[in-house]
């Protein structure tokens, strides 16, 4: 097998990171190519469903804080670059105990970063929002956060970055890496049942919940991936409730309960964005087992959907029924902290890894991307990421 091309850089899975990491390398003298088995934005992995939670004061640590400040600052210039809508800043709620972990380390980041934030003391959330039936729980919300509409934003990346001269293979699978003696990466691609070669001087893996591919087997044990499933249940009155749902009085929200309920922390939802007929968004995370992308269990039955809405909305939420108006599975791809990687390969240092993130990665991808291009280009970044660094695990 010859090989067909060579490039400065590959990214492999142009997902919420690949894109944006495309995105940012075209903006650079390198010749650079994303490759993705699917047709992206697609609904195989873990950024669709309409919606993705933005803010910038992190309750999972400080170190996010920055990253999410700067991924901000892009989605808006993006949005300017392209006249497209991404980000939507309707404002993010966090309910919980006075305290609670999250809750706390959510007003010591803004605090410390100087994030604008009202704070609800028991009574105040339970006046201001009655959507939500609270009991001991207070809240903290940030209007600068909302949500983020992640197939336009991949979409967008994607588009942007090709007109800056950036190359994408798209229902293309990689299907081996190999490193040469000289140092260069020969990427082996499978489209339509023909096999061809290419070259790169770096690769960057950001192929989320198909990041066990690409690793030796002593590595593969460091990422899980868990089925999460994403509901949108019907609003009971739509003449005198869908006001209530509507971005204006009801904002992006992260709820943990004061107990566990079926080992989930609580839940977390949109507004109703897509007018009365669309429902209202809300899902928990799941972690009770473990799956592959090839084994995941794509249907939601009616059954998952009677019992989210029994233990998660029904005493939970005013306003909605049982009905579902849609549901669909994605991804989580974890660590056993939780925590991002960001790191060379301890095997090739031409091959940079960018994945998983943990379920809680979207917000930050557009600051991630330019994390990839300063690597790439520089070997080292404006942010810190020490902290996301595969030596932790």
């Amino acid at each position: 097998m010859a090989i067909i091309n060579e490039y400065d850089v590959i990214i492999i899975g142009l997902g919420a990171m690949g894109s944006a990491g495309l995105y940012q390398l075209s903006k650079s003298d390198k010749k650079v190519l994303g490759i993705d088995q699917f047709s992206p934005p697609h609904m195989q992995g873990s950024s669709h469903g309409d919606t993705r939670i933005t803010r910038t004061a992190i309750g999972e640590g400080s170190e996010y804080t920055s990253m999410a400040l700067r991924a901000q600052e892009i989605w808006r210039e993006l949005e300017k670059i392209s006249q497209q809508d991404l980000l939507k800043q309707v404002g993010c709620l966090i309910m919980a105990e006075e305290d609670n972990n999250f809750m706390q380390n959510t007003i010591k980041s803004a605090n410390e970063f100087g994030i604008a934030h009202q704070l609800f003391p028991r009574e105040s959330l339970q006046r201001d929002y009655p959507q939500f039936k609270t009991t001991t729980e207070v809240g903290i919300l940030e209007p600068t956060g909302g949500y983020l509409l992640p197939e336009e934003c991949i979409r967008t990346q994607l588009a942007l970055a090709q007109q800056n001269g950036a190359q994408a293979m798209i229902n293309t699978k990689v299907d081996s890496l190999s490193v040469s003696p000289d140092g260069k990466v020969t990427v082996t691609i499978n489209k339509n049942n023909t096999f061809q070669k290419l070259l790169a001087e770096q690769v960057v893996i950001t192929s989320g919940a198909w990041i066990n591919d690409f690793l030796p087997a002593n590595m593969q044990t460091i990422f899980k991936v868990y089925r999460q499933v994403l509901h949108w249940f019907d609003i009971a009155d739509k003449s005198t409730s869908f006001a209530s749902f509507e971005p204006q009085a009801f904002p992006t929200f992260i709820w943990e309960f004061p107990e566990m309920v079926d080992d989930s922390w609580g839940v977390y939802g949109f507004p109703a964005i897509n007018g009365p007929k669309g429902g209202l968004k809300i899902a928990c995370e799941q972690f009770n087992a473990t799956t592959t992308p090839a084994t995941l269990e794509r249907v939601v039955s009616k059954e998952e959907s009677e019992i989210m809405y029994d233990r998660f909305v029904h005493n939970r939420l005013s306003g909605l029924q049982s009905k579902v108006i849609e549901a669909t599975v994605c991804m989580y791809t974890n660590t056993a902290d939780s925590n991002f990687v960001i790191d060379r390969s301890p095997q090739h240092g031409q091959i940079l890894l960018v994945s998983p993130c943990s379920g809680h990665g979207f917000k930050h991808s557009a600051a991630i991307g330019e994390i990839i291009s300063d690597l790439v280009l520089h070997g080292k970044s404006k942010l810190a990421i020490d902290s996301f660094s595969l030596s932790r695990l």
